[in-house]
């Protein structure tokens, strides 16, 4: 059976119910700005291969309305493209071929840093090489044995 399209799956009736379930947990507001008149998305914090939309855990998933949607999708290219201008290239590696946790974890922590980031690279620097160092390889040290 041929794998659907990211297109295809936005129209599937399981990613509907997910999305109407993310919504109704996090109250029809945007999780940003708490906004609730506005249209809301759902939207994934990371994405990987060979995973349909519809199997993501919730955590993972954020109510956003569109234009906090929109600042999210452009502050996490922007984090990848900082890491890898930066040569945090441990980051992209796990993001791309990790488990499906180490890609959550680093996705965490870049949603949480682009969202808070005020402008300062160099604290946004410090931030990414002390979780490189400190974090994630302790943290991928422990799942070298579950995967």
């Amino acid at each position: 059976m041929k794998r659907k399209t990211y297109y295809e799956q936005l129209k599937d009736p399981r990613w509907q119910k997910k999305a109407a379930e993310i919504k109704e947990m996090r109250g029809w507001k945007c999780q940003v700005c708490g906004d609730d008149t506005k249209q809301l998305s759902v939207h994934h914090s990371f994405y990987k291969r060979n995973t349909y939309l519809w199997d993501y855990p919730d955590w993972s998933l954020r109510c956003l309305c569109g234009g906090c949607h929109e600042h999210a999708q452009s502050e996490m290219e922007a984090a990848h493209e900082f890491i890898a201008q930066n040569g945090l290239f441990s980051f992209l590696a796990i993001l791309s071929n990790g488990t499906c946790e180490e890609s959550a974890l680093l996705q965490k922590i870049l949603w949480d840093v682009s969202m808070g980031y005020s402008g300062d690279k160099e604290v946004l620097l410090a931030t990414l090489n002390y979780v490189s160092t400190n974090m994630v390889d302790s943290y991928c040290q422990g799942l070298d044995g579950k995967k």
